[in-house]
Formats: structure tokens, sequence, C-alpha cells
């Protein structure tokens, strides 16, 4: 309610040195476009789609076509080249008709979900992928999943080294108790400050 009871807000400045504020170590970083333009690498005169990162996205279920959709559409526009969108079959002519940047194809399902048989056809295009973004939880992940999981390690490995990252942490929340907010299988690569442990 604050928000409704508010007059009119304005941020001043209260005299906070600005070299005190660069030297600051805080856990939280504001992403701006400075901050993008330092950290990322810079893109080739001659570079193109094909240069600029592949991600493949799977997920979604009949009733649930948005998240794959905002997922593809958030990886076009944080400047990948190439995004795969794979979905169930019932939901790629939905995906079909509003992508204008990604590249949906369908996947076999089981009853409005991603079915296990799809594995072979993700681990194939992941050969030409850099990323797997797994954006549906309806199933749960078993033994069976396996050589996708190390994949996704495999991946990791390969980010981090091209990136110069020697020392990293993965996490992957599992539950709500364990601060998992988004409903799907994804793993967080924390770098670039001192840990500690045990974590949380």
């Amino acid at each position: 309610e604050g928000a409704l009871r508010a007059g009119a807000v304005s941020v001043e400045d209260i005299g906070i040195p600005a070299a005190l504020v660069r030297e600051t170590v805080c856990p939280v970083q504001t992403v701006d476009g400075a901050f993008a333009q330092a950290v990322l690498p810079p893109r080739r005169p001659d570079g193109h789609k094909g240069t600029f990162g592949k991600v493949l996205v799977a997920g979604g279920a009949v009733g649930y076509s948005g998240a794959p959709y905002l997922t593809a559409r958030a990886a076009e526009g944080s400047g990948c080249g190439l995004v795969s969108l794979g979905v169930p079959e019932r939901l790629w002519p939905v995906e079909a008709a509003r992508c204008a940047g990604a590249m949906p194809f369908p996947l076999p399902e089981k009853e409005g979900c991603l079915s296990r048989k799809a594995l072979p056809a993700l681990l194939s295009r992941l050969e030409f992928a850099l990323v797997l973004l797994l954006c549906d939880g309806s199933v749960p992940f078993t033994a069976e999943d396996a050589a996708l999981v190390g994949h996704m390690f495999q991946v990791i490995a390969q980010v981090t080294k091209e990136l110069g990252i020697t020392d990293f942490r993965v996490v992957s929340n599992c539950g709500a108790q364990a601060g998992q907010t988004v409903p799907h299988l994804h793993f967080h690569v924390l770098a670039g400050r001192d840990m500690t442990w045990p974590p949380g």
C-alpha cells in the first residue's frame, strides 16, 4: 500500500562520495549498459548470427505455451544469434505463428507435455548449441536423464573456459524451501567473488 499512500517521490543525492561507491563490495550488481559493455566480449566486425551464440530452448505444455516463448525472446534480446525452440507437437503451430526470430520445432509429447522420446532429438541439437534452457517442470527428472544433465555440465565447463573463469560454483535449487521459484531444471553458475561454506 506504500505506493498508493505516498506523495511525490524523488531520488536525492545524499552526498555519498563517488569513490566510496565504486570501491564498495556489494553482492548486488545493477546490470546497465556500461556494465554489459565492460563484461561482455566485443563482437567481431565480420560477425554474424552464427557467431553470436546459439541457444536451445525446450519446454512448454498444452495450456502453458508462454514460458518457452518468453525464454526464447529473452535469449534473442540478450544478443544471442541463433535461438531454437523445441516444444510439444501440439504447441508447435502456436509458437511457429508468433516467433519472429526463434526457430520453433516440434518434439514428441505425452499428455500435452514433452515426452522422454524427445531426448534423442534434444541431444542431437545440442551438438550445435552452446546453452540449453529447460523451461518445463511437469516431468520429474530421473536416472534416464543422466545423459542430458551430464551434457549440461559439459556446457558449463565449456562456457566458463571460454570466459576465462577458473573458480566457480554450480547451484541447482530444488523445491520452495531451497529457494526454487521457477519450476524447471536449471543451474546457476556463480563466480567472481569469494564464497563461503556452507552456502545459504
